[in-house]
């Protein structure tokens, strides 16, 4: 007996397994898109984290100078500058603080014979800071301000001062800049978002000291 062989289903192949070279190239460009954006990520946390960490130093020296300034009754030295500056350590970026000083009525900068407050009692009478010792913040929602004792700065990632005329900033770790009111601008830290500045004002060390040790 002859069978016939219609209607019977031909041979099934079997799929080859594996992927093919578009397959493979759409994974690597997931795979390293994926990538990219998480080194971005890490980046740009890792940045913050230094960020943090320098405000948190300025604010450390801030507050060193203030505990001078509460036995001395008077402005800080260079020399406190560079013992606080040495006790809080270099910024998260590797580069020691910088400052300027402010200025005093009569365009000279403050040192340790301004007192902070009038004592007749030990012949002092207090500096006054003049208003014109200003300084521009790269903050924008800061602005301008004036009356300024000292600023503390962190010249940032870059190492480098927003405001070329102030380039003294980058000669040594104690670079001392007068903002006085006889310069044609004051420093203007804002065309580079990269520096941090903490300002310190006049009254701020006055109120201070007085809460301390009385009027």
């Amino acid at each position: 007996m002859i069978f016939g062989t219609q209607g019977q289903r031909p041979p099934t192949r079997c799929k080859e397994k594996g992927f093919t070279l578009l397959e493979i190239t759409i994974l690597l460009v997931v795979i390293g898109f994926v990538a990219g954006m998480a080194m971005l990520s890490w980046s740009s946390f890792a940045e913050a984290r230094r960020a943090g960490q320098t405000k948190s130093q300025l604010r450390h020296m801030k507050e060193c100078l203030q505990r001078t300034i509460l036995v001395t009754e008077h402005y800080p030295r260079e020399a406190d500058f560079k013992a606080c500056s040495a006790a809080v350590g270099k910024d998260a970026w590797g580069n020691a603080p910088r400052w300027l000083v402010g200025a005093d009525s009569e365009g000279s900068g403050l040192c340790e014979r301004d007192a902070v407050v009038s004592d007749e009692a030990r012949g002092q009478t207090a500096a006054s800071i003049h208003n014109d010792s200003k300084i521009i913040l790269p903050d924008a929602e800061g602005g301008e301000q004036g009356g300024v004792a000292f600023a503390l700065i962190s010249l940032g990632k870059d190492g480098k001062a927003a405001n070329a005329t102030y380039d003294k900033l980058d000669t040594g770790p104690w670079a001392e800049i007068l903002a006085s009111g006889s310069q044609p601008s004051p420093p203007d830290f804002s065309d580079n978002r990269d520096d941090m500045v903490l300002v310190v004002k006049a009254y701020e060390l006055s109120t201070a000291i007085r809460h301390a040790v009385g009027p």
